[in-house]
């Protein structure tokens, strides 16, 4: 296992993993991975960049280089086209296969929504209907603390256009506004935030962008702090979260330190071979 730059970031190469029965241990005590050297994300892309060409008619790396993204017929079609990657069953398989190589056992790993999302270049509008969201933790929202998040750029991303994680707050209460947020809203009002956030802004000190290449995943607790970086060049990326329900009772999960919404999220999660809700799981 190498660590990259940021010396928080822990790379591996999966050919190289050699004890993936240890990785859910790092990622609840705080580790951060990049995945590489997986060949699915590969199959995945390929899949979304047919779609691109089914809803938008062009394709993912003219979409990317395209500067009239604003129009409202725009938007209208990718909408769609983050339905279809929802509802995909194919792209679904290949990340049965991905958590296969990682030894996730699947019979017990339920899934949240695969989506896509378009973060804008900097003044720009995004697409769809995930906006790029500041410091928060997915916990704030799900209430279920044994939730892992993947992150996956579908083209190279750097520090102004990536993901940034703050670990220095994995401990540590932050003022947020979970307990106001509301998940109905969400989908109800256009533009209400996806999850709850700060109340202020985390000092970019503590902020950590992760350059990635295309091809690489990263892997990291729903209880890191974390949001969007905005910059001169747009982004789409692929994001999940999945709970493996026995995990309860393998590992010592995160603690609540600062979440003050008490709906738990278990009608998220489905089980990625048969679609059962996840049964209700109690608040640590």
């Amino acid at each position: 296992m190498n660590k990259n730059k940021s010396k928080s970031i822990h790379k591996i190469d999966i050919s190289k993993l050699s004890s993936p029965n240890n990785l859910k241990k790092k990622i609840y005590k705080g580790e951060i991975i990049l995945f590489s050297g997986l060949n699915e994300i590969i199959d995945i892309k390929n899949v979304i960049d047919l779609y691109f060409s089914y809803a938008l008619k062009k394709s993912l790396n003219y979409f990317l280089n395209d500067l009239k993204t604003n129009s409202s017929q725009l938007n209208d079609d990718f909408l769609k086209l983050q339905e279809l990657v929802k509802e995909c069953k194919l792209i679904k398989y290949i990340f049965c296969r991905l958590f296969s190589k990682l030894e996730f056992k699947l019979n017990d790993l339920y899934i949240d929504s695969i989506c896509l999302r378009h973060s804008p270049r900097h003044k720009s509008k995004s697409l769809g209907s995930l906006k790029p969201v500041g410091s928060h933790r997915d916990t704030w929202a799900s209430n279920i603390y044994q939730q892992i998040n993947w992150w996956i750029p579908l083209h190279d991303v750097d520090k102004e256009n990536s993901i940034y994680l703050a670990p220095y707050y994995f401990k540590k209460k932050i003022l947020n506004n979970s307990s106001t947020w509301n998940y109905k809203k969400h989908k109800l009002i256009p533009n209400y935030p996806s999850v709850p956030s700060t109340i202020y802004e985390i000092d970019k000190k503590y902020k950590i962008p992760v350059n990635m290449k295309f091809g690489e995943v990263l892997c990291f607790s729903g209880n890191h702090l974390h949001g969007s970086n905005v910059g001169e060049n747009s982004r789409l990326n692929i994001e999940t979260r999945t709970i493996n329900l026995d995990d309860t009772e393998k590992y010592i999960l995160p603690k609540n330190i600062d979440s003050n919404n008490k709906i738990i999220q278990n009608k998220w999660f489905k089980n990625i071979l048969n679609n059962n809700t996840l049964p209700k799981i109690n608040v640590l």
